[in-house]
């Protein structure tokens, strides 16, 4: 789905402020400015699917927390291997301490990446099962779609934009002389919240359920156009 949004505001030919007052104006001269700006947002599928774990081991001494964290982590890596379609990488240790009851914990992420969501689900019931939490399952673009996505919604922006101010000129009586600026904004789609999940007993880890929803990606593009009598 594609919607098109427009904002338009016509600037009239003024006195130019006092000397040093202003930053020197983008037009000067005879003619009409007229400011326009369109956003356009394009619609995309999520092809790339995340979740996120975490492993925590509490003990009286910080090493050993650490160790118990350590062997969990190397067992998980381990068993992801054998599923090619899942990227794996974990985020930085961190260990505290608790005062009550008094005691030393540890913690890591690690995180699972893929195409195909059901190999990723399947692997993160089993490493639920090992002990590890269930933080959250994200659905989002991988980089190239997300590209061409920013590049579609832009080029859709700025034919709205020409086609606008086309036709407010034709309105006026006058033409496109020129574009005096322009302004493209296209930002990375926004990650989708995760869906959260609880951890589950290790006894009861099925692979976890997860709905995925589209991605929006949108492009604003401002400019300044210069309109001259026909």
């Amino acid at each position: 789905m594609r919607r098109t949004f427009l904002t338009a505001s016509l600037a009239l030919p003024f006195l130019a402020a006092r000397a040093g007052a202003q930053p020197a104006p983008v037009f000067a001269g005879p003619g009409t400015l007229l400011r326009l700006s369109e956003t356009a947002e394009v619609t995309r599928v999520p092809d790339e699917v995340q979740a996120l774990l975490r492993f925590e081991a509490r003990d009286s001494v910080a090493a050993a927390a650490q160790a118990g964290v350590n062997r969990a982590m190397a067992a998980a890596l381990e068993t992801a291997r054998g599923t090619a379609s899942v990227t794996t990488t974990t985020g930085a240790p961190f260990t505290w301490r608790q005062e009550d009851p008094p005691r030393w914990v540890s913690s890591q992420t690690l995180a699972l990446r893929g195409k195909e969501q059901a190999p990723i689900l399947e692997l993160a019931g089993a490493l639920q099962s090992r002990g590890f939490a269930l933080g959250g399952i994200q659905h989002t673009l991988a980089r190239e779609t997300a590209r061409a996505a920013r590049q579609e919604a832009a080029s859709m922006a700025l034919e709205a934009l020409r086609r606008r101010a086309e036709a407010v000129a034709s309105q006026m009586g006058m033409r496109v002389e020129r574009i005096a600026e322009i302004q493209l904004e296209a930002p990375d789609p926004p990650a989708p919240r995760p869906m959260l999940a609880q951890a589950m007993a290790a006894r009861a880890a099925p692979a976890p359920v997860a709905q995925a929803e589209d991605v929006v990606v949108t492009a604003t593009v401002a400019a300044a156009v210069v309109l001259a009598p026909n």
